[in-house]
């Protein structure tokens, strides 16, 4: 297996920057998603790795070979990158059975690996038994389920034993408790195999869910990468914040600082509220945005509260309630595990028990 990095990344077409100096590492044995919403630059970017799509500038490195630089003008062709990808609708050829849709690479490339039929065989069925599909080689696509079918994809990828699997919204064509089954599945191989994974996602709940680390992307550029704990509770950047998870955002200012806490106050509290979080990062005076999951606001009595507000709007969503509450004439979302039979119309008082605060 091997690391990866990308350095200095640019791609535009025509006028239209899609990549803005992209860097990345990603270490050996890492599963890294690549996330953000539609039009980002995750899906070039996976595409300049593979090799599908040029760099206008830049270099790809995984391991020590180059793939591709601007500055030393070299480009290695995709089939020659010993990298394996899978795509959104996992290119699978409806007339050939599981056999030969995982060997077809194989096959491809047997003169130049010097392969023999037993010795493909060999290979083929030990990519189907890691992705649980061995005994089913002779079944063809439409025989198989919409799981089945991605898993052969998989196979096909991993049967070439590439230094690198990219994968680009696999699951995106599954239904919802389906992609729940396949994103453990997808984790488990990475582990079993031992290979480094790029995955690219819009779905939060995925990348959260499988990866070491998570590169938000937004407007071509990273505006984070981090562990996915690290980005939900110490996002860098308002728009990372936003993107992943719900949260509930405030314009406030910095009031004064107390040894480790910090005091910031917005016109929607009637207190100040604190945190121990961001004393070294922001000055008193400066000018901020106050972030507040909703799961870290509480239902207090009145001597208690910073704010009060008026319930909206109820939702049950099975494991949780969402109410939307209005304060001082702003919408703000608040959940519960519990039902605590609010009923719309009604006031509440509240507190804050955990805030976020991010640059202006």
């Amino acid at each position: 297996m091997a690391k990866a990095v990308l350095k200095n990344i640019y791609k535009s077409y025509d006028d239209n920057l899609v990549l803005n100096d992209i860097n990345l590492t990603i270490k050996d044995r890492n599963f890294v998603s690549l996330l953000g919403p539609s039009g980002c630059g995750k899906t070039t970017t996976l595409r300049i790795i593979a090799g599908l799509t040029k760099l206008d500038k830049g270099e790809v490195r995984v391991g020590e070979r180059v793939l591709a630089s601007s500055k030393d003008n070299i480009f290695i062709n995709p089939e020659n990158r010993q990298l394996g990808m899978v795509f959104q609708n996992y290119a699978i050829w409806p007339h050939m059975s599981v056999q030969d849709n995982v060997s077809y690479p194989l096959q491809k490339r047997k003169k130049e690996f010097k392969l023999s039929k037993s010795e493909i065989n060999k290979k083929v069925l030990k990519s189907l038994k890691t992705v649980e599909l061995d005994g089913l080689e002779e079944r063809m696509p439409h025989q198989l389920s919409g799981g089945q079918q991605q898993r052969v994809a998989l196979a096909r990828a991993l049967v070439m034993e590439p230094k690198l699997l990219l994968l680009d919204e696999p699951l995106s064509n599954l239904d919802k408790k389906l992609r729940g089954q396949m994103r453990f599945e997808i984790k488990a191989l990475q582990e079993k195999t031992d290979i480094t994974i790029v995955y690219v996602t819009h779905s939060q709940t995925e990348a959260m869910a499988m990866s070491d680390k998570i590169a938000v992307m937004m407007d071509g550029e990273i505006v984070q990468y981090d562990t996915p704990k690290n980005i939900y509770e110490k996002p860098k950047d308002k728009r990372a914040a936003d993107f992943i998870g719900l949260i509930n955002f405030f314009p406030g200012i910095v009031e004064k600082k107390d040894g480790e806490n910090i005091y910031v106050k917005s016109k929607f509290f009637s207190k100040s509220l604190v945190s121990k979080e961001y004393s070294n990062i922001y000055s008193v005076g400066e000018e901020i945005n106050i972030g507040i999951r909703p799961q870290d606001i509480n239902l207090v009595n009145e001597n208690n509260s910073v704010s009060e507000g008026v319930i909206k709007r109820v939702t049950f969503l099975g494991d949780n309630y969402d109410y939307l509450i209005n304060i001082n004439n702003k919408d703000v979302r608040f959940s519960s595990t519990q039902d605590l039979n609010l009923k719309r119309g009604e006031k509440i008082n509240l507190d804050i028990e955990k805030i976020i605060l991010l640059k202006k």
